[in-house]
C-alpha cells in the first residue's frame, strides 16, 4: 500500500534566496569587506522576517580568508554567564585559524582569564562574622554581595539585615572595612578588563589583520534571550571585543530588546534607589542600542511580486494554483507566520481528502486557503464563521467583487 506524500513546509532558516535578499545582502556583505572596523550592524526584522536566511546568506559572500564565528544566543540561554558563552565562541574561530605548529598560549590565557572574571564576581559575595562587626549577638551571619554595592544602597539593606538579626548597630569599622573590600574589587575587575582587551587586541592583530583578513562575528536570536542575557552580549562587544578588524553583525528585533534593556534598567535603578515608589533612574533602550550598533539595517517590506513567487515555492503540490495567490495577497510579508499558515491548510486540505465521503466535497481549496488566511490574521472573524455564519464568508466575497468592478 502507498501513501502521498503531505508536504509541510520547512520553518528553519535558508541560504537561498527566496525573497529577493540579495542586493541588501551584496551590500551589507560590501560594507563588511570594506568599512572602518570595529564595527557593530543590526540587522532588525521581527520575529520570523527572515534575518537569519538575510545573515547566512551575508555569511557566505564573505571571503574565505575572513574569520567567521556564528553564535546562536539563544542556544546558550540558560548558561549561567551568557556572555562568557559569546567570548568563548569567538576565541574559538581565532583558534581556527592558528596554523598547526604556532603557539596557543595568548588565546588559552584568554580563555582562562575568562574563567577568572567568574571567580572575581563570586569574590563579591563576602560572609560576614557579626561578632567581628561589633554587634550585640555574637552568633550568625549574614551574606553581602559586595558586587551589587551602589553607592551603599546595598549596604543600608544589611544594615536592616544585621538588625533584624539582634545587632543593635554596625560599627564604622565595619562599614569602612566592607567598603575597601568592595574597592579591591573594583580595581581586580578593572584589571581583568584591560588586561583581557590588551590581549584580545594583540591576538587578532597577530593571526587576522596581519593576514588582510577580518574577524566577522554573527550574533542570531539575541531577542529571544532574557533581556538581561542579551544585555550581557551587548556590553561584552564593547567592554571586550571592540577592537581592530572586529565586526559584529547581529540579528535582532529592535523594539523587543529596547523594551527589555528599560525593563532592566528600570528594575536595577529602583534596587539602586532604594524607593520602588517612584522611578528615578530611566534610560532609553533605543538609545542604548544607538550606542553600540553603529550601522542599523531594517529589513523592508517584500515585494508582491517576490512574495507571490515565494509563496509559490513552498509547496509542490497546491490542490489548485489559486491558493498561493490567497496566501500571498492576504498575510502580510512575515515568511515565517505564512510558512506556519500554509502548512495548517496543507494539513487540513489532506484532512479532507481523507474524509471525501463525509464530507460529499464540500470543502473546496480556495475557499478552505480563505478561511485558513481569516483564521490567522482575522481570528474575531474566523470565530464568527464557525458560529454556524458560514454565509457571511460568502457575502464578503460578494462584497469585494462588487468593489473591483467599480
Amino acid at each position: 500500500m502507498t501513501t502521498s506524500k503531505t508536504y509541510i513546509v520547512n520553518d528553519q532558516a535558508t541560504d537561498k534566496d527566496a525573497l529577493d535578499f540579495m542586493p541588501y545582502v551584496e551590500t551589507l556583505a560590501d560594507i563588511i569587506q570594506t568599512g572602518n572596523t570595529p564595527l557593530t550592524i543590526g540587522v532588525f526584522g521581527t520575529w520570523g522576517s527572515g534575518k537569519t536566511s538575510l545573515m547566512k546568506m551575508v555569511k557566505n559572500k564573505l571571503p574565505a580568508d575572513f574569520t567567521v564565528a556564528w553564535f546562536d544566543a539563544w542556544k546558550y540561554d540558560k548558561e549561567e554567564t551568557l556572555w562568557r558563552a559569546f567570548i568563548l565562541s569567538v576565541l574559538t574561530a581565532i583558534r581556527s585559524r592558528i596554523k598547526e605548529g604556532q603557539p596557543t598560549e595568548d588565546l588559552d590565557y584568554l580563555e582562562t582569564m575568562l574563567y577568572r572574571a567568574i571567580e572575581i564576581e563570586k569574590a563579591g559575595g563576602v560572609t560576614i562574622d557579626l561578632a567581628k562587626l561589633g554587634g550585640a549577638v555574637a552568633k550568625g551571619s549574614v551574606q553581602l554581595a559586595l558586587s551589587f554595592i551602589p553607592g551603599g544602597a546595598v549596604l543600608s539593606e544589611f544594615v536592616k539585615k544585621v538588625q533584624e538579626l539582634g545587632a543593635e548597630a554596625l560599627t564604622n569599622e565595619a562599614t569602612d572595612a566592607i567598603q575597601r573590600e568592595r574597592t579591591k574589587i573594583q580595581i581586580e575587575q578593572v584589571r581583568f578588563l584591560e588586561q583581557f582587551q590588551n590581549k584580545f587586541r594583540i591576538l587578532v592583530e597577530q593571526h587576522i589583520s596581519n593576514n588582510n583578513g577580518r574577524l566577522v562575528v554573527f550574533v542570531d536570536d539575541l531577542d529571544r534571550c532574557l533581556p538581561e542575557k542579551a544585555i550581557e552580549v551587548l556590553e561584552a562587544i564593547k567592554l571586550f571585543l571592540d577592537a581592530e578588524s572586529c565586526i559584529f553583525v547581529l540579528g535582532l528585533d529592535q523594539e523587543v530588546i529596547a523594551r527589555g534593556i528599560e525593563m532592566k534598567y528600570k528594575e536595577l535603578g529602583a534596587r539602586q534607589d532604594g524607593d520602588t515608589s517612584q522611578q528615578k533612574f530611566t534610560i532609553e533602550g533605543v538609545r542604548y542600542l544607538e550606542k553600540i550598533i553603529q550601522l542599523p539595517f531594517i529589513i523592508p517590506p517584500v515585494e508582491p511580486t517576490d512574495m507571490g513567487d515565494f509563496v509559490h515555492g513552498l509547496s509542490a503540490d497546491w490542490p489548485h494554483e489559486d491558493c498561493p495567490r490567497i496566501f500571498a495577497a492576504g498575510l502580510g510579508d512575515n515568511p515565517r507566520q505564512i510558512k506556519r499558515t500554509v502548512n495548517t491548510f496543507l494539513m487540513l486540505w489532506k484532512l479532507a481528502e481523507k474524509r471525501k465521503a463525509k464530507l460529499q466535497d464540500r470543502v473546496k481549496p480556495i475557499r478552505l486557503a480563505k478561511v485558513v488566511a481569516i483564521q490567522t490574521v482575522y481570528p474575531d472573524l474566523y470565530t464568527l464563521l464557525l458560529k454556524d455564519e458560514p454565509r457571511y464568508l460568502r457575502e464578503l466575497e460578494e462584497y469585494y467583487r462588487a468593489e473591483s468592478l467599480q
